[in-house]
């Protein structure tokens, strides 16, 4: 049984190196890049990735989706550039698929087909947070090529799959919000897509209150009810930009609403 790795890019020159080295087990690496204009491309040469380009604003079901098209292997795994396999989990990962073997016929019944969850350390700031609702974040993301139909959300992608659907025990390490200026950067542009896709949603108005009050429960979501006070200075400035995220999508969503309906008001 082969495993291809299939990472999406845009702009990963800084993370992509750990990235790529840590799948050096797979039988086949691609790369999904949406034209970084970075060294992304020379560094996936360099590992000799297979390189898929796809338009930049591509969001990532349609880049994993692409990827699961030139796929080779018998075996999917998805990895972001900023996560990294380690040695337990690869060969967990290896034990899996040498562990099953599937038909090649491509009507299959939903028995043989299989896909796992992992678990995702979320090392933050420099340290791995284990409150706050950052653990275990499993992520589903080891595929039998025949388990997965597709990815679906331009956001929130989630893969749409059939048979049964098992956990990985050993961790994927995922190195996020590196910096808190990072963090904010990241937010920013993630608040206002959030908000794009509600405001198509139709959703209601928003006003000062509904701000204040989403602030205010992502605060106490993340800092008490989760407990991410036990994660020191570090829970406590992460819970406070979860909290302002949540806050900034509502105040994004409020003037793409006030500019709708001052185009209504003059036309």
């Amino acid at each position: 049984m082969s495993l291809s790795a299939i990472v999406i890019t845009r702009n990963e020159e800084a993370m992509l190196p750990g990235c790529l080295k840590s799948l050096a087990f797979a039988d086949e690496i691609i790369v999904v890049d949406a034209e970084s204009h970075d060294k992304t491309i020379n560094i996936a040469q360099k590992y000799h990735a297979k390189i898929i380009t796809v338009p930049a604003d591509s969001d990532y079901s349609y880049s994993r989706n692409q990827g699961m098209k030139v796929a080779i292997g018998d075996w999917l795994l998805y990895i972001d550039a900023d996560e990294r396999v380690s040695q337990a989990l690869r060969e967990e990962i290896k034990q899996v698929v040498k562990d099953r073997v599937f038909l090649q016929d491509p009507v299959l019944s939903t028995s043989q087909a299989l896909s796992y969850k992992i678990p995702r350390q979320n090392i933050m700031l420099g340290r791995w947070l284990k409150h706050g609702g950052f653990w275990p974040d499993t992520v589903h993301r080891l595929f039998s090529k025949n388990a997965l139909i597709k990815w679906t959300g331009k956001l929130h992608e989630s893969p749409t799959v059939r048979g049964e659907v098992k956990n990985i025990h050993h961790p994927l390490k995922h190195y996020t919000a590196r910096t808190v200026r990072g963090a904010l950067r990241k937010s920013s542009k993630w608040s206002q897509l959030e908000a794009g896709l509600l405001l198509k949603a139709n959703s209601p108005k928003v006003n000062g209150l509904k701000v204040l009050k989403a602030f205010n429960t992502k605060l106490f979501d993340v800092y008490i009810k989760r407990l991410g006070f036990l994660d020191g200075a570090r829970g406590l400035i992460l819970a406070f930009i979860q909290a302002q995220h949540q806050a900034s999508v509502l105040v994004n969503l409020w003037q793409m609403q006030n500019k709708d309906s001052s185009s209504d008001r003059n036309p």
